[in-house]
């Protein structure tokens, strides 16, 4: 069915958007992100990702003329443009949730270093083989885990770890369902080609950048501008 995509990415938002209006009926808690801080986190990380992606597409992965509707914008579906925007918004909703509740809990472990080491050693592999997908997403997430726990320990705090691994999880199941059908494939040569159930080891991390990142520049932006609406 060629609008599989487009009715995957819709589930995808109305999860995003019925989530937190049912947890809010049954605990008067659930809440949605600041839409102005999440906006300007969307433009400055989303869109180089789309960039990214453009530039890539049939060439590092390739996706089913089967199940989109051949809709295009430059080589990325419609379809595609849109789980970019479906995604960190879901994770976004997840992270302004979890945030208040876990915030004041940390660990005291290094836990940059135990995440950080391993990524660059098989980003060191990656460039050596040409694995060019398993290369960039290993140096860009130790990168943006130093650069977002530069002086608050971003990593260490229990809310981010939560949400990490909510991430992680999410990802087997989003992705796991687009490279099962398959709507989205890759090239082997690019890769590890090691994968958990149908899922590349490398979404995992490439989704940790993207909402990680989205995360983080919101985090940077809602304080600024939660003064200017006071």
């Amino acid at each position: 069915m060629r609008s599989e995509y487009l009715l995957f990415d819709l589930l995808i938002f109305l999860c995003a958007f019925c989530g937190p209006l049912f947890s809010h009926w049954l605990t008067d808690r659930g809440t949605f992100p600041n839409w102005k801080a999440f906006t300007g986190a969307f433009i400055v990380v989303s869109l180089p990702f789309l960039v990214w992606d453009h530039l890539v597409t049939k060439w590092w992965w390739y996706f089913s003329e089967q199940y989109t509707l051949g809709l295009r914008i430059g080589s990325l579906p419609l379809e595609e443009i849109l789980f970019f925007v479906v995604v960190p918004w879901g994770c976004g909703v997840l992270w302004h949730n979890i945030r208040p509740e876990w915030k004041k809990h940390s660990v005291a472990f290094p836990i940059e270093l135990l995440v950080a080491l391993p990524l660059l050693a098989l980003g060191a592999i990656a460039l050596l083989n040409a694995w060019w997908y398993t290369a960039s997403v290993s140096i860009l997430l130790p990168l943006i885990i130093g650069a977002s726990s530069w002086k608050k320990r971003w990593l260490n705090q229990t809310s981010t770890l939560i949400f990490f691994a909510g991430v992680l999880l999410l990802t087997l199941i989003f992705n796991g369902y687009l490279t099962a059908r398959p709507i989205v494939t890759y090239n082997p040569a690019i890769v590890t080609n090691w994968r958990i159930w149908t899922v590349p080891i490398e979404d995992f991390l490439y989704g940790l950048i993207l909402v990680s990142g989205v995360v983080w520049v919101y985090d940077f932006l809602l304080p600024h501008l939660s003064k200017k609406q006071d």
